[in-house]
């Protein structure tokens, strides 16, 4: 899978398609907020695909019609690749980066920091 295609299956699975969880995923996932808010906190405890596959389902369903998309191609280096995307909701955009590290093409860890307005 190239990096596009894991961005965006990344980004499916933000939007609700759990079942990309256990292909995407290792199994010592972790991943990493940059928020101080009770989700973000929340997520400081997520392993593997089956609790990030329940956080995911959790959040969604407190913010229903969330959607997530890719904003920029992603940059790549030998280690993982980094990506900026955009959340809307309501008529609400917001933007954030997503730095994933790769371990044999699956998602390892994930910092996922989002701003309080979106990008230009």
């Amino acid at each position: 899978m190239d990096a596009q295609d894991l961005v965006e299956q990344w980004t499916a699975l933000w939007n609700g398609d759990l079942s990309l969880a256990e292909r995407l995923l290792t199994d010592d996932f972790q991943i990493h907020f940059g928020g101080v808010d009770e989700a973000s906190k929340a997520g400081d405890s997520v392993r593997g695909p089956g609790q990030m596959a329940a956080y995911v389902d959790e959040f969604r369903a407190a913010r229903p019609g969330l959607l997530f998309e890719v904003e920029t191609a992603p940059v790549q280096d030998e280690g993982g690749m980094a990506f900026r995307w955009r959340a809307s909701r309501d008529g609400v955009e917001r933007s954030g980066i997503d730095l994933l590290r790769l371990d044999d093409s699956r998602i390892a860890e994930a910092w996922s920091v989002m701003g309080g307005r979106r990008f230009p």
